[in-house]
């Protein structure tokens, strides 16, 4: 194997020159205060004397490792921290959390607080765990404040003596954060909990000597009387709703309140009942990224109302909220917030602050790489990144990255030594075709990252440019950070460092603009390039009709996505400059006219977007000014389209907007509600929309994709209610109470509804079986009902949203020339693997492929016998429609992954 060679000469020179910097703040455009809220009560045997309670609650031990490959250690923990598990009073993991924070764009972190004296036996360890945090706060240019927590304190007197100690320790350092006109140092209590009377927090609080902006937590004011100024939202699950409950309080009381503290968490899944230590409370999924998206989008909705953000929380693994990188996340959570506050930095940055964490461990005890690693940090506080690395660099012997990375669109190749992000690697001069750079000297858990964009979800072709002396290397493609791995190839020996041959391998991508990571399970390898493809069985772009996300482009030149707070959620296109243009492949039905809606918004002055199709220029629509990046409108045009598979591009005749979406609908569809027409149903109550959720019909804010939309059906005066993905309809013949959604006999009055108007544009919806029942949401089981109600409810009543331009997909999957033979699919619901059989006859041109409920393919095979299985791998919890194609026909079924 090749061996790093490398001078510290020039480090040396450069560091004799160099002085301390002082923190620089991170400019962002989300203009309110932002603070993560952290726990310091993790504790480990080198500074604690044992393992904290939070690392093993009652019945696991961290000694034991689990997993030999990574080092893995049994934790209290559905979710592993990235740097494993750590002692709060550790100055390096304390460093590389408040830089991690500062470079997402964080002012501060609000201590969970217990205080100098209290009823529970670690109140000293936890205050050394405090006090380090808030050491280090103010040399990372980061403010700090408390959390209170007043649960353990035995007497009036005792919480009063913690207030005292923050008044003598805290509130007068400079970065202590002050709120207000008064400049009053600002102080939350978890609760309060112990102390509920008005009278005593006076009482308490007296010992500031000081006013203090006084904050419990949301709905409990009251407890503190004249004394509070406002209050805080937490992390709260009700009756499986945790949505609706944040947007109550913010749009009826946040604005009521002197000072309101908002919040934003990734999820919540807890491990009390799994470590012995009491019950579940409940459990929000992090859907990825989606929950915080989610709680971001409300902060963004209701920010009139808001004046500090939280962030909950930095680090309570036993609660399953964390900010902190994960194996589970990476660093996911910190980019999202990157792009909903406003930073210029990305992952890249975060990658190179883990990278001086690992550094500080690996030579621990050598004074001189200390002081160097010093300097590395005095030039991440000052914001000088590139100094910063090449600091870093000189230590590991890596070489100093490109000034930038550009994004690649797939398909395409990546050149080795184009990478967004590496470590441990050095590049020399190659002799395969084409010449240039190859990357070298590879060892085990070196890696690079590069960005790409993929056109759609689906099945990708790897192909590696690699060249070996001795073999026996291995290459681990995952999502940048960690968390998910795409899949594992080994690497042969070639008989040299310059003997080139290129490997492959098939894995699963999701769609949109993406950083990937190459890491090398074992080294001994070069590389010269990547290049990635749709593969022949499919993958490729699929065809679209009806309203189109922006970001589901199969091409694009110039533009980035961003997370929207439109209605719906998820993600727009932004950044658009003059020329720059997106594709998209178009299914047309018929030739003809077709109304082109598009969503959009722009701050500065508006600009113009172009259609054209297969090259042929059609309309150019101004975009008016809407008030900001975030203020929604939808303007329209009408264009000729000719039938079939059709290119339209969209092209920034000026820039200066935004895209969320754009739609396309024939003209003269009729009015009123034709046969045919296809609607969102929205809740009045809880402002909720209906969605086919497997065998019962769900509900949920989000409305995003088809299984949201339902095609209105005319049986002779009244209504059957078809999803649009699924092809199934709404009934109440099984299950007494809930509302289904499954494949009916025609005919069937458990089917039929009546829609009875309600006055101002609302409707109820009764059935024609049981005729004195309704569909209505009271009881908030996140399932809709059916049964007798008042008229005056509101939960029985529903808005019907026309869909413009909406597909139904239920005809894409279930064709007239559908295969009359037997597809037989189990188990379903699938937990771990699904089978297929099928009896019908296999040629070449037969293929599986499973598509999720907006119409996007995940993946897609030959068949290749009758009998085959789908793992499910990552696939998402949800409903799916899985398609079989001959050249004789196709077969659809729908499949429940669990």
């Amino acid at each position: 194997m090749q061996t790093k060679i490398f001078t510290s000469l020039w480090l040396l020179l450069f560091l004799s020159v160099v002085s301390f910097s002082q923190p620089v703040q991170v400019t962002k455009s989300y203009g309110k205060p932002v603070f993560m809220h952290y726990m310091p009560w993790f504790d480990t045997p080198q500074y604690g004397g044992g393992w904290g309670y939070h690392w093993t609650m009652s019945n696991k031990n961290p000694d034991v490792i689990v997993d030999g490959s990574t080092g893995k250690r049994q934790i209290a923990s559905h979710y592993y921290p990235m740097i494993g598990p750590y002692d709060c009073q550790d100055p390096d993991v304390i460093e590389y959390h408040l830089l991690l924070m500062k470079y997402a764009g964080i002012d501060g972190v609000l201590v969970d607080w217990y205080g100098s004296q209290g009823t529970n036996g670690d109140v000293g360890s936890l205050l050394t765990n405090s006090n380090a945090l808030i050491d280090q706060t103010d040399e990372a240019g980061m403010k700090f404040a408390l959390i209170l927590e007043d649960r353990f304190s035995g007497s009036i007197s005792q919480v009063q003596g913690n207030i005292a100690y923050a008044r003598d320790n805290y509130f007068n350092r400079n970065n202590y954060y002050r709120h207000g006109a008064g400049n009053d140092p600002l102080v939350g209590v978890f609760g309060p909990i112990t102390f509920q009377n008005p009278g005593d927090w006076t009482t308490i609080l007296s010992a500031a000597n000081e006013d203090v902006e006084f904050l419990p937590l949301w709905y409990e004011a009251g407890d503190g009387g004249s004394n509070s100024d406002g209050e805080y939202v937490w992390i709260y699950e009700e009756n499986d709703d945790y949505y609706s409950r944040m947007q109550t309080y913010y749009q009826n009381r946040a604005g009521s309140m002197k000072t309101v503290m908002g919040v934003a968490y990734p999820g919540f899944h807890d491990f009390y009942a799994e470590g012995g230590a009491g019950s579940s409370y409940f459990h929000i999924p992090h859907n990825g990224t989606g929950t915080l998206s989610q709680t971001l989008g409300l902060v963004n909705q209701y920010g009139s109302n808001i004046d500090i953000l939280q962030l909950a929380t930095w680090n309570d693994f036993g609660e399953g909220t964390i900010f902190e990188p994960t194996f589970e996340f990476g660093f996911s959570f910190l980019t999202t917030l990157q792009q909903f506050l406003g930073v210029s930095y990305g992952e890249y940055e975060l990658q190179q602050i883990y990278r001086l964490y690992n550094l500080r461990k690996q030579h621990a005890g050598n004074g001189s790489i200390q002081s160097q690693l010093n300097q590395a940090y005095d030039h991440f506080v000052a914001l000088r990144v590139n100094d910063a690395v090449s600091v870093l660099n000189a230590v590991d012997g890596g070489t100093p990255p490109p000034p930038s990375c550009d994004v690649v669109n797939i398909p395409g190749t990546l050149q080795a030594e184009g990478y967004c992000g590496m470590s441990g690697i050095q590049l020399e001069n190659t002799t395969d075709a084409g010449g240039g750079q190859n990357v070298g000297w590879i060892d085990a858990g070196d890696w690079l990252t590069y960005q790409v964009s993929v056109p759609t979800s689906g099945s990708y072709v790897v192909n590696y440019r690699v060249a070996s002396g001795n073999g026996g290397g291995g290459i681990r493609l995952e999502r940048a950070g960690g968390g998910q791995t795409f899949g594992t190839i080994g690497v042969p020996s070639t008989g040299g460092w310059q003997n080139w041959t290129t490997i492959s391998h098939t894995v699963q991508l999701t769609a949109g603009q993406q950083e990937i990571a190459i890491v090398a399970t074992s080294g001994g390898y070069n590389i010269n390039w990547i290049s990635l493809a749709a593969d022949g069985g499919g993958g490729g772009p699929n065809p679209v009709w009806g309203t189109v996300q922006a970001e589901a482009w199969s091409a694009m030149n110039g533009v980035l996505t961003e997370t929207t707070s439109d209605t719906g959620g998820g993600e727009n296109v932004g950044w658009i400059d003059a020329g720059d243009w997106m594709e998209y492949l178009v299914q047309v039905p018929t030739t003809g006219s077709y109304n082109i809606e598009y969503r959009v918004a722009s701050a500065p002055g508006g600009g113009s977007v172009s259609l054209a199709q297969n090259g042929a220029n059609l309309s150019t629509t101004n975009i008016p000014n809407t008030g900001s990046w975030q203020t929604w409108t939808t303007v329209s045009t009408t264009v000729s389209l000719t039938a079939g598979v059709q290119t339209i591009r969209l092209t920034a005749a000026s820039g200066g907007w935004n895209i969320n979406w754009w739609s396309v609908s024939s003209v003269g569809g009729g009015g009123g509600n034709p046969t045919g027409a296809v609607y969102k149903i929205r809740n009045v109550w809880q402002n909720t929309f209906l969605a086919d959720g497997g065998d019962r019909v769900t509900y949920s804010t989000s409305a995003s994709g088809a299984a949201y939309e339902w095609e209105l059906v005319d049986t002779g005066g009244n209504k059957e209610l078809k999803n649009v993905a699924t092809g199934e309809y709404m009934h109440v013949q099984n299950i007494t109470g809930y509302v289904q959604c499954t494949a009916i006999t025609p005919g069937w009055g458990s089917a039929q509804w009546v829609i009875e108007d309600a006055g101002n544009g609302e409707s109820r919806i009764k059935n024609v079986w049981q005729s004195n029942d309704y569909i209505h949401v009271e009881n908030l089981q996140g399932h809709a009902q059916y049964g007798t109600i008042y008229p005056a409810w509101a939960s029985a009543k529903w808005v019907l949203e026309p869909v413009s331009g909406a597909r139904v997909l239920s005809e894409f999957f279930i064709e007239q020339n559908e295969i009359k033979t037997v597809l037989d699919i189990y188990p379903n619901p699938v937990t771990d693997k699904l089978t297929i059989d099928f009896s019908g006859s296999i040629d070449t041109e037969t293929v599986w492929a499973l598509y999720d409920l907006s119409g996007s393919l995940i993946m897609k095979r030959r068949m290749t016998a009758p009998r085959m299985e789908i793992v499910r791998g990552d696939l998402k919890s949800g409903v799916y429609m899985l398609r079989i194609s001959t050249e004789n026909g196709v077969l659809s079924r729908k499949v429940i992954i669990q």
